[in-house]
């Protein structure tokens, strides 16, 4: 009718290391906090490139040739009216609620360390973005590690329950 049920066996389960669920949850939140970091330095990298263009940047004019979409980030190549560094067009970020398109007319910062980056003046890259960036890294390690910790401490609950019965 009913399986009968049994009682693990007295020295564990078999095939199991003791420790092993911990190692795999050191490793997954260790995994969390890396990319938390690698994307904290990464905003923060940006974000400073963006501050050093606005505050040194030489402002130039040129017309928008080219639109490009990459990871919900828009860029626009902006063909140059005057080069800049041998350089004669550059790669413009458009942030959120700036329109340009194909064909406008614009006004740019070029970055003078790397000329192939230009922003529009006053408008830097990086202050909204990258805080949207940082939450986002918390949410997300916060939404993975609770349920992992919340798993774990139940199952070593249920394995001191289980090797109280079995004794």
């Amino acid at each position: 009718m009913w399986p009968a049920v049994t009682a693990p066996p007295a020295d564990g389960v078999r095939g199991r290391r003791a420790g092993s669920g911990i190692i795999g949850v050191v490793i997954l939140l260790a995994a969390a906090v890396g990319a938390i970091v690698v994307t904290a330095y990464w905003a923060h990298m940006v974000s400073g490139q963006s501050a050093y263009t606005q505050a040194h940047g030489v402002p130039g004019r040129g017309s928008v040739v080219l639109m490009k979409s990459s990871l919900g980030k828009v860029w626009h190549e902006v063909r140059l009216d005057a080069p800049v560094d041998d350089e004669v067009s550059c790669n413009l970020y458009v942030p959120h609620g700036v329109s340009v398109k194909p064909g406008d007319h614009v006004g740019v910062v070029v970055d003078p360390q790397d000329p192939s980056y230009c922003e529009i003046p006053g408008d830097p890259y990086g202050a909204s973005e990258g805080r949207l960036i940082q939450a986002f890294g918390v949410v997300a390690a916060l939404v993975f590690s609770v349920p992992v910790l919340v798993g774990t401490i139940q199952g070593r609950r249920r394995s001191r329950r289980l090797r109280g019965i079995s004794r």
